[in-house]
């Protein structure tokens, strides 16, 4: 899953500067999803170092906040005798935890490649912009997790075409919440 979670980033940055160069009027060729293991790899995999690093970090405290309701022990007794407030607050903890991850990284990929962030100030970035438009936010990652399950459906072909849509999807959130110019480092 390291492995996964340093590459999605590269790639996610590729088909941002493809995106990008389409939205400029500019012809795509295949290789252009694979710009940024060029021009941006050493950003792009310390994002997503970064990124498992705060997963971890956020699964950890969301165990620990676990462990807090369920009285020190997370077997599977002890959860299923943790009455059912204790568990509505321990799923809210673990969407919480979940929607804060994925708003430091939803626009992180595009904030490397696009505006030269380095990883840290990527993900504060994303996190800044995620959190002014969370609702939007909240709504197209519901619509992707969607689409997703539809494109796993016919033996995962449709991830041939969810995976461009997801990207694209991330540049079109960008333009819409930074602007159309290059966002300025800060």
């Amino acid at each position: 899953q390291l492995l996964t979670m340093v590459t999605v980033p590269v790639f996610a940055g590729g088909f941002v500067l493809a995106a990008a160069r389409a939205d400029r009027g500019e012809t795509l060729r295949p290789l252009d999803v694979f710009a940024a293991f060029g021009s941006h790899v050493r950003q792009l995999v310390g994002l997503g170092l970064a990124y498992f690093g705060l997963l971890v970090a956020a699964m950890m405290l969301v165990v620990i906040g676990l462990l807090a309701l369920a009285g020190g022990s997370l077997g599977d007794e002890a959860l299923a005798a943790m009455p059912l407030g204790k568990q509505i607050v321990g799923f809210a903890l673990l969407a919480a935890g979940m929607f804060i991850a994925s708003l430091l990284y939803w626009f992180a990929p595009a904030a490397v490649v696009l505006g030269s962030f380095d990883p840290l100030r990527a993900m504060r970035r994303s996190l800044a912009g995620g959190w002014l438009n969370w609702q939007a936010v909240l709504l197209c990652g519901v619509m992707l997790a969607v689409l997703l399950f539809l494109a796993m459906l016919p033996f995962g072909l449709g991830l041939l075409l969810w995976l461009p849509v997801m990207f694209v999807s991330v540049y079109v959130a960008w333009q819409d919440v930074f602007g159309s110019g290059l966002p300025q480092r800060g």
